[in-house]
C-alpha cells in the first residue's frame, strides 16, 4: 500500500491536471467570457470517509446579476452557478487509496492526512491561479483567481485557507474580500 503522503502527492497532480482541462471546458460549454475564480470547497471528511472536494466557477457578468438582485456572493462558491461536477466525479477513485490508507488510522493520523490535503490543495491552486493568468486566454479575467473558499468552516479557518491558497500579493487585489488581507505564514 502507497504512503498516505505519496496518495495526497498523486491526487495534487491530478487535480491540477483535471482542473486545467474542465475548467476552460466549462467556460466553453456556457460561453463564459469573464471568468474571475474558480473554488475549491465542500472538502468533505468524517474519519471514516475522505472524499474529493467540490470545484465551481464564477463571472463577473454573473456576480453583477446576483449582486444586483440582492445576493452579494463574490466569495462564496455554494451560491455561484457554474458547478464542475464532472471534476469530483473524475477524482473520486483518487480518493479510494486515501480512504484505504486512513482506514483504521488515528484521529491524529487523519488530521494529519486532512492538513497534508490542505496544504496540497493550496498548492495546485497556486499553480491554475499563474497558468491561467499566464495563458492569455480571453475567457479569464485579468484577476482571475482560484482559491479554497471553505464557507463550512469557522472564520478563523476560511481565512487561513484563503491566505494558504492564494499568494499574499495577488489577494491584496482581489476586491470586496470577506478576509483579512494580513500575510501569513504558508
Amino acid at each position: 500500500m502507497a504512503s498516505i503522503d505519496s496518495i495526497i502527492s498523486t491526487i495534487e497532480t491530478r487535480w491540477a491536471e483535471v482542473a486545467m482541462t474542465l475548467i476552460p471546458q466549462a467556460a466553453e460549454q456556457h460561453d463564459l467570457v469573464d471568468v474571475y475564480v474558480a473554488s475549491f470547497w465542500l472538502f468533505y471528511v468524517d474519519y471514516s470517509a475522505f472524499y474529493p472536494p467540490y470545484l465551481s466557477i464564477n463571472t463577473e457578468e454573473q456576480y453583477r446579476k446576483d449582486r444586483d438582485s440582492g445576493h452579494p456572493y463574490r466569495w462564496s462558491p455554494a451560491e455561484w452557478k457554474f458547478g464542475l461536477d464532472d471534476a469530483t466525479d473524475a477524482m473520486a477513485d483518487d480518493y479510494e487509496p486515501l480512504m484505504e490508507a486512513l482506514s483504521e488510522r488515528s484521529e491524529e493520523d487523519w488530521n494529519a492526512a486532512i492538513e497534508a490535503h490542505h496544504q496540497a490543495m493550496s498548492r495546485v491552486c497556486r499553480h491554475l491561479t499563474n497558468t491561467f493568468r499566464a495563458s492569455g486566454d480571453s475567457r479569464f479575467s485579468g484577476t482571475f483567481v482560484v482559491g479554497i473558499f471553505e464557507e463550512r468552516e469557522s472564520e478563523a479557518e476560511f481565512e487561513r485557507l484563503v491566505h494558504l491558497s492564494i499568494d499574499d500579493s495577488i489577494l491584496n487585489q482581489l476586491p470586496e474580500p470577506t478576509w483579512s488581507n494580513k500575510p501569513t505564514k504558508r
